[in-house]
Formats: structure tokens, C-alpha cells, sequence
């Protein structure tokens, strides 16, 4: 009975992200950005659902920021993307390799995912450009994560200060740090956690054949950075980011 029931549910989690790929096929070339920023988050919740993962959401989810705001992570896992898209309506910055998952790839990309290729210097100079130009033209937020990589969960690694200098560039973005913390039974679990030579196959599994799983996104006070024109770029974003993650650590870890 067991058996069955998972095989019924990796069949229409299979079934249901391939519903979301044609629904965003057929937006693609279309001007509808509320609508599908709608799709995607019910989309999204409904996949949640099916690998049974209740999302929990703690702080101003009803204050959020003007747009633009740029949402800053913490990166455990695959399902991160698909937690934060059920409750914020947002696009991500995410690594070139996503691509390369199997439909969730072309998923990610359709949603309006911005790619960066950590392997060539102008990467992060090219998608510069292309947040500020869509941030400011569609009034479009996006999402990072700055660790650079998934880990267990039971702490913050580095974060990478690259993708910081946006909020030097262009003070009209308002930084939102959101925390992310994987339970079951209300106690932390390594579960969900995607890292080491685990494949995507291998997550999936892992996540549905467990329950009472839970993801708690706490939305952190926003702020607006202060450019000081005395201050070296590389310098600030620096501090920048050790500043953020000091933050979120001290919140992740009360």
C-alpha cells in the first residue's frame, strides 16, 4: 500500500510539473506578467502539495516592499525555488547549471529566471543590466541566493558578495532578506536537503517518501542600502553581504 501510494504520487508530481511546463509554453510569448506570476505561485503551491511539504510563513508577508525589491536566501535545496515562488511573487538569479534539471530547468527559465555563468567575468555585469532593465521596465523583483550552493541547513555558509553590488548600482532596490528552515514533525531535518553527489532523481524520492514536512519562510525586515560615494564598491558589497548574513544567521539559529 505504501508503494502504491508513492508511485501514485511521483506519477502526478511527474504529470503536474509537465502541466506547468505547456501552461508556461503557451504564456511565453505573451505580455501577461500578473497573469502568469498568478500561474506560477498556484503552480507552485500545488507541487508543494503533492511532495505533502506545508509552507509556514512568518513576518511582513502583507508589507512587503515597494517593487523593486531583490529577495536574498538562504539555499538548502531544489525545493527552495518552488517555497519562495509559492509565497513571493518573484523571478530568480540563479546558476547556469538549473538548465540543466530535467523540466524543472526549462520551468525555472520560463519563469523568468535570469542565469549567471559563475565561469566568465562578464556574467555578472551582463545580468546587472538585465535586472535593473527589467526591474525598473516590468516592475519585476528577483531572488538570489548568495551561498552559491545548497547545504545540509544547519547553518549559513559564506555568502558571495558578487550579486550585492545590484544595491550600489541601483539605489532603487530595496533588499529583503527571507530565511528558509526545513522541519519534520516541527524539528529540523536534513531531508530536503539537496547537496553532495545526490541526484534530482534521488531528492525527490527522498522528499516524497517522507511526511510531515514543513518549510518555514521567515521575511526578515527589509532595507534600503545607502550608497556612500567615500566607500570602494568591492568594499561595500563585502560588507554588505557579511552584514546580511550575520543577520539571518542570528534569527536562523534563535
Amino acid at each position: 500500500m505504501v508503494h502504491l501510494n508513492f508511485f501514485f504520487r511521483f506519477t502526478f508530481l511527474i504529470v503536474w510539473v509537465v502541466i506547468g511546463f505547456l501552461a508556461l509554453l503557451l504564456m511565453f510569448p505573451l505580455r501577461m506578467a500578473n497573469i502568469k506570476k498568478k500561474v506560477i505561485r498556484y503552480w507552485s503551491k500545488i507541487l508543494l502539495l503533492l511532495i505533502r511539504l506545508r509552507v509556514i510563513c512568518k513576518g511582513g508577508k502583507n508589507e512587503l516592499p515597494e517593487y523593486p525589491f531583490i529577495v536574498v536566501a538562504n539555499h538548502i535545496s531544489w525545493v527552495d525555488i518552488f517555497v519562495l515562488l509559492s509565497v513571493l511573487p518573484i523571478s530568480f538569479i540563479a546558476k547556469i547549471e538549473i538548465k540543466k534539471w530535467f523540466f524543472l530547468g526549462y520551468l525555472v527559465e520560463m519563469a523568468g529566471t535570469i542565469f549567471i555563468d559563475r565561469n566568465r567575468r562578464k556574467s555578472l555585469s551582463e545580468v546587472a543590466k538585465k535586472i535593473i532593465q527589467k526591474s525598473v521596465d516590468q516592475k519585476k523583483s528577483f531572488a538570489f541566493f548568495p551561498e552559491g550552493k545548497t547545504s545540509s541547513g544547519k547553518t549559513i555558509q559564506k555568502f558571495h558578495s558578487g550579486l550585492f553590488s545590484l544595491f550600489f548600482e541601483n539605489q532603487e532596490f530595496t533588499l529583503l532578506p527571507v530565511l528558509i528552515k526545513y522541519k519534520k514533525n516541527d524539528v529540523f531535518t536534513e531531508v530536503c536537503a539537496y547537496v553532495g553527489d545526490m541526484t534530482l532523481f534521488e531528492s525527490v524520492v527522498k522528499i516524497i517518501k517522507n511526511s510531515n514536512l514543513s518549510a518555514e519562510v521567515h521575511l526578515m525586515p527589509a532595507s534600503v542600502i545607502k550608497n556612500e560615494g567615500d566607500k570602494i564598491p568591492s568594499t561595500g558589497r563585502k560588507f554588505l553581504a557579511s552584514q546580511i548574513r550575520q543577520r539571518m544567521a542570528e534569527v536562523y539559529h534563535q
